[in-house]
């Protein structure tokens, strides 16, 4: 091969070479190149992204009392959180710097039964009553539309919601005869009636239906699927005999699971 013939190939050999390096070395953020991944929950420069603190309010709604049973305070989660916030775990403290756990409770009770516990979670703008005694029914809770019937066998002290569906829109009402209708319709929420007082004409179907929906099994039993079954708040109970708040002077704390102060408030 002559002189030329080999200058020729090696140019040619050099110039694919380069082209390729230049193929290899093509910067990241050009046409056709891929963007490596980020995790979500970090921003750019690799740093992680901090949630906003939630908003929770004190207010010493009852504190005035020296009965345990009537204190209270409430927790209200600010409709401008953006998640839920769990309080299961929270610390309240006293001007006395004593502690009080934010325990568990019942996401829907019932009486007379060991009720199953989760945690209490506040969704924006909901509200936990912090009672500073013992619950009637051996648990916190969150009301519900049902929970009205308790009121007929505990005193609670906020007292519970009477919200509890009509007797005479109940699903089988329509059923039933004129004497029974006339007779539903005057009977009110939350109650289930003594049927001995029940007028004569008030027949056995009627007496049976009655005795089967208008309890508070029965109404969860047939309205636990309705939208806005739950209320937005849960009655929560530290258990305590003795007063937790002073109605002179007091400073009331929140610390979260990790210690952090959430809020704060004094009288």
């Amino acid at each position: 091969m002559s002189d030329v013939s080999w200058v020729i190939l090696i140019l040619i050999i050099a110039a694919v070479l380069w082209i390729s390096g230049a193929s290899l070395m093509k910067p990241v953020d050009q046409p056709g190149a891929e963007t490596p991944a980020t995790d979500s929950g970090t921003v750019s420069n690799g740093s992680t992204k901090k949630e906003p603190a939630p908003v929770i309010r004190i207010y010493t709604s009852n504190i005035w009392t020296e009965r345990p049973d009537e204190e209270y305070i409430e927790l209200l989660a600010d409709y401008s959180n953006t998640k839920e916030v769990n309080i299961s775990g929270w610390k309240l403290q006293n001007r006395d710097n004593k502690i009080f756990i934010i325990p568990t409770g019942a996401g829907l009770p019932y009486v007379g039964q060991v009720n199953t516990q989760s945690n209490i979670k506040l969704g924006p703008g909901e509200k936990a009553i912090i009672i500073t005694g013992k619950s009637p029914i051996g648990t916190g809770f969150r009301p519900n539309i049902c929970t009205g019937y308790f009121n007929r066998l505990y005193e609670f002290k906020p007292r519970l919601p009477e919200n509890c569906p009509p007797p005479d829109k109940e699903p089988g009402v329509d059923a039933q005869n004129n004497a029974c209708f006339s007779y539903i319709k005057t009977l009110p929420r939350c109650q289930t009636p003594t049927l001995s007082n029940a007028p004569s004409n008030v027949n056995f179907a009627c007496r049976e239906f009655i005795d089967q929906k208008l309890s508070y099994a029965s109404c969860v039993e047939t309205h636990k699927k309705d939208a806005g079954f739950f209320a937005n708040e849960w009655r929560v109970y530290l258990e305590r005999n003795e007063e937790a708040w002073s109605n002179v002077r007091e400073t009331i704390k929140l610390f979260d699971q990790n210690s952090n102060l959430v809020a704060e408030t004094s009288i």
